[in-house]
């Protein structure tokens, strides 16, 4: 269980800058809502809160039927409503961060049933008893509660974000609900003439349970709030390119404050170990343990953001890196032919002496420093690439023998891209030769073509890589789901933090027309059938999209 490896990980001895594999990092991420953004999130209510909902019986055990007995007893008194079905026509809401709670209040139009669907109207009172049918026009409300947020341990075990709405209060004008009950069967006039003989009054307004109508308006709110912010949490195993990384992210605690919501994220990221790397493991990630950006600092007109922190993904790419993610082997033919004409390609003629005729060869990298990110570069993500050792082995006098090695440094930029029109997120990759430097560390068959080699090695790095993994990296897009006619109106990514390592993922919420309904762009036409997360073209699930962004797609394909 996750509480128990929080545990774990504070009495782990680890080096001061290093997080040890499976670690679990505090504040490794952060969701945060400012006050702009609750407001935005209020237009989402109509499309979550049920446009009618089942009343069922409400009231007394009474059936307006009074007999004979009742002048010698008193009768019964009472009041009950049968087979009432409530309508809700949201209005304005507003929701208003104080210090520890939310303060939520709605303006609304209820009615209860119609003329096509009446209700039963039942009075007692005495031995004076009535039994009526009729229904109630939307009239005016106003709903008003707080909401309290807290981290709790849930049936699982785990951390989970739970929400809990206080008492619902009801503000009307009497006048108005009187004005709205419609019971033209069994005479108003006359209900209302006992009723003020029996020094009831305007109190039978008292009697229409408005509050107990309601009831269930609470907890479909809570459900809603909780099921919104779980989603950030993942706990899960996921298929990068044939590494099953493990990833859990989980809520360790939860802040209101009049600047709006923060939740604090707590996560940790693993891998098995692969053989190829344990010679170079260096036992962790990176370890820098900067503070989480303000929630006071999101700029004026951003209404969330997730953020990231550099020791977070770090450790995920740290955790690919162990898993073997660089480690690859290509020789056959297929995709394409790997022989020793790619070493033509490098060096021109200078090896044609060794290799007349074209012979099989093998591509294996050496994967020698673990993958980190840099927020605060050229791009929105940068992934610094070092000493990613690339040999090439060919056939000499009968034998496999490194006929090349090279060693690779760059950088792989990644830059979303969002798409208000279409709700769909796509990733600007920049991997190429421009962006890798080669250098050559082993050559002993062909000596004085060491700069050659590395002159050409960027046109051979494009061939490959559009050959290999080119449709990848056309496939890099998401579809990000809407509530109703409410969805994801902007996206920007950029650094976060006094140093500039957090990625902070910022968004608004508005008005869509790219759809929403089941899964806003999801499923082609209409929507998708499974919205639960996201919808995603790519291996990770999409609602982990943003913690597991900085992964390495650097490489040609998975070692067999």
């Amino acid at each position: 269980m996750f509480t128990l490896a929080i545990l774990a990980s504070l009495s782990a001895p680890a080096l001061a800058d290093t997080y040890p594999p499976e670690a679990v990092i505090q504040n490794a991420a952060s969701v945060q809502i400012s006050t702009e953004g609750l407001d935005a999130i209020t237009e989402m209510l109509p499309a979550v809160v049920p446009a009618e909902m089942e009343l069922g019986d409400v009231g007394d055990d009474v059936d307006g039927n009074v007999d004979g007995w009742c002048w010698l007893d008193g009768g019964e008194s009472g009041f009950k409503l049968e087979d009432g079905i409530v309508h809700i026509e949201l209005g304005d809401a507003r929701i208003t961060p104080t210090n520890g709670a939310l303060s939520l209040e709605i303006n609304a139009m209820i009615g209860v049933n119609d003329s096509s669907r009446k209700l039963h109207f039942i009075i007692e009172e005495g031995c004076f008893g009535t039994d009526c049918t009729g229904w109630i026009d939307p009239f005016p409300v106003t709903l008003s509660t707080s909401i309290a947020l807290e981290v709790v341990t849930g049936d699982t075990g785990d951390p989970m974000l739970d929400a809990t709405v206080g008492d619902l209060a009801v503000d009307m004008d009497n006048e108005d609900l009187a004005d709205a009950v419609n019971l033209g069967d069994c005479g108003l006039g006359t209900i209302w003439d006992i009723l003020d003989f029996l020094t009831l009054g305007d109190d039978v307004l008292s009697l229409i349970p408005i509050e107990d109508m309601l009831a269930d308006l609470g907890p479909e709110i809570e459900t809603t709030i909780e099921d919104a912010f779980n989603q950030a949490v993942i706990n899960e195993e996921m298929d990068i390119n044939g590494v099953p990384l493990t990833v859990q992210l989980f809520p360790n605690d939860v802040n209101v404050t009049t600047d709006g919501v923060e939740i604090l994220m707590s996560g940790s990221t693993s891998a098995p170990p692969a053989d190829c790397v344990v010679a170079w493991d260096p036992g962790g990630s990176t370890r820098t343990d900067s503070a989480v950006p303000a929630l006071a600092e999101l700029s004026a007109g951003d209404h969330a953001a997730i953020l990231l922190s550099d020791d977070f993904a770090n450790q995920a790419l740290y955790s690919l890196w162990r898993g073997g993610l660089l480690c690859y082997e290509l020789s056959g033919n297929d995709p394409l032919p790997i022989n020793t004409s790619l070493i033509g390609l490098l060096a021109g003629d200078a090896f044609d002496e060794l290799f007349p005729e074209t012979k099989p060869m093998i591509i294996a990298t050496r994967p020698r420093a673990p993958l980190e990110v840099a927020f605060d570069g050229e791009h929105a993500i940068d992934v610094p690439i070092t000493d990613l050792g690339l040999n090439l082995y060919a056939e000499v006098d009968d034998r496999m023998a490194l006929a090349l090695g090279l060693s690779l440094d760059g950088v792989v930029g990644v830059d979303p891209v969002f798409d208000g029109n279409t709700g769909e997120l796509g990733i600007d990759l920049a991997l190429s030769g421009e962006n890798i430097t080669a250098s050559v560390i082993h050559n002993e068959l062909v000596t004085g073509t060491d700069e050659a080699i590395e002159e050409n090695f960027a046109g051979v790095f494009d061939t490959l890589l559009e050959t290999l993994i080119g449709g990848l990296i056309s496939d890099l897009a998401f579809a990000i789901p809407g509530f109703g006619e409410v969805g994801l109106t902007s996206l920007t990514v950029d650094q976060a933090g006094d140093q500039g390592d957090w990625m902070g993922a910022y968004a608004n919420v508005g008005p869509i027309t790219y759809g929403g309904g089941d899964c806003g762009g999801c499923g082609g036409e209409g929507g998708g059938s499974d919205c639960s997360g996201g919808c995603a073209s790519g291996h990770a699930p999409a609602h982990a999209f943003w913690f597991v962004l900085p992964l390495a797609l650097v490489g040609l394909r998975r070692r067999e």
